[in-house]
């Protein structure tokens, strides 16, 4: 699940910067992708404990699915904290230069003026 889906004809160079907002968006999804196929696998190995037969290679693929989704979420965590965690809201969580809230308990950040938001942008990793 890449936001590159249809342009890898294109050179490097010809790709859009990934703001911040775009990447806590994918994190979000891939997140929620995450759980589903945590619960997919746990499933999967019951299902294949009552017939009494294992099969390792659906096992082993769907682990491979989940490491790399794990992969890419702390690619854009270590992305997200490189774009300027530096100040903390009340709840304790870090808020990202640019945010108007706090993502994890929905507060307003305090100090910053309408439509002083600054666009933090992120350049993607290189793709293999």
């Amino acid at each position: 699940m890449g936001l590159f889906r249809g342009k890898k004809d294109q050179p490097p160079a010809a790709r859009r910067a990934v703001s911040a907002g775009a990447l806590r968006r994918e994190r979000r999804a891939l997140r929620k992708l995450r759980d589903v196929r945590l619960r997919d696998l746990g499933g999967l190995m019951l299902e294949l404990y009552r017939r009494g037969a294992f099969r390792e290679d659906l096992v082993a693929e769907q682990c491979a699915q989940l490491v790399g989704i794990d992969d890419r979420l702390a690619t854009i965590d270590s992305a997200l904290s490189r774009s300027g965690v530096d100040r903390r809201c009340a709840c304790g969580a870090p808020i990202l230069r640019g945010s108007r809230f706090c993502s994890a308990c929905g507060r307003a950040v305090p100090g910053l003026r309408p439509g002083a938001a600054e666009e933090t942008v992120i350049q993607p990793p290189a793709e293999t």
